[in-house]
């Protein structure tokens, strides 16, 4: 007698369900999805029929289910956690936005029909006012 399908988890996109079904896959359970299609071709019909399932063998739904607790487990700390932000050089404030000047490719543009100045690209300080060239 063949084990019954049970769902493991649904998503609202296709995507997530084949990560999810290719990280039981690589540990040696076997994963079907469900509903890819229908989802696909209408996203609005995801919640009506309870989004993309991932579904394994009765058997398997343990392993299944204690795989999807580890792999889903956000970081325990905020250093765990990788700053990319970039720090404002003076002050050290994380509180920075981007911006590009574009007058001096505008200008060019308004004096020879095309812009040969590239816009400058810098990230200035919230806090403090300071700006430096973005690299």
């Amino acid at each position: 007698m063949q084990d019954e399908l049970k769902t493991v988890a649904s998503f609202s996109t296709a995507v997530e369900a084949h990560l999810l079904a290719a990280t039981l896959e690589a540990a040696g359970i076997e994963a079907v999805i469900c509903d890819e299609h229908t989802v696909t071709m209408n996203w609005l019909y995801s919640n009506l029929i309870g989004g993309v399932r991932v579904k394994v063998r009765e058997t398997d739904l343990e392993d299944a289910q204690r795989i999807l607790k580890t792999e889903s487990t956000p970081p325990s700390s905020a250093e765990d956690i990788p700053s990319t932000l970039p720090m404002c050089p003076a002050c050290g404030s994380d509180d920075i936005e981007f911006s590009t000047d574009k007058r001096g490719a505008f200008v060019s543009w308004l004096l020879l029909g095309f812009p040969i100045i590239a816009p400058k690209k810098e990230l200035k300080c919230k806090k403090c006012g300071h700006s430096w060239p973005y690299k």
